[in-house]
């Protein structure tokens, strides 16, 4: 985030205070239109990161009724037989849920990713 805040012409800024808007307007109508592919990208990865976190929800929840999705599958599983497709369904239905995400935001990743590399 800091690189692409970093790379934003410091020109379109300095027009927009010679225009005489605030420091708000400034970074309302200019930075945060310029850095939306970069804060999408970072909103795609930041949310895949924390819905797949087993770890940190294993270590502050621990009644079964609370327990999150990627806490549950594991629970699926007996101990002496599994259902598998059951545990097959429950972790598309988690895997579809950031999908869903990235999908709904693809355009503003892809030209988060292929924007810094092209000019015109």
């Amino acid at each position: 985030m800091r690189s692409s805040f970093l790379a934003l012409p410091n020109e379109i800024e300095e027009a927009t205070r010679l225009d005489g808007a605030s420091d708000f307007q400034v970074f309302y109508k200019v930075v945060v239109p310029l850095s939306l592919p970069a804060i999408a990208s970072f909103a795609v990865l930041q949310f895949a990161w924390v819905w797949s976190d087993f770890f940190f929800a294993l270590l502050y929840i621990h009644t079964p009724e609370l327990f999150l999705g990627t806490q549950a599958v594991p629970m699926l599983k007996g101990q002496y037989y599994t259902a598998w497709d059951l545990v097959s369904a429950a972790s598309i239905i988690l895997m579809s849920v950031p999908l869903l995400i990235y999908a709904f935001l693809n355009k503003y990743f892809i030209r988060g990713v292929v924007g810094w590399v092209l000019k015109g």
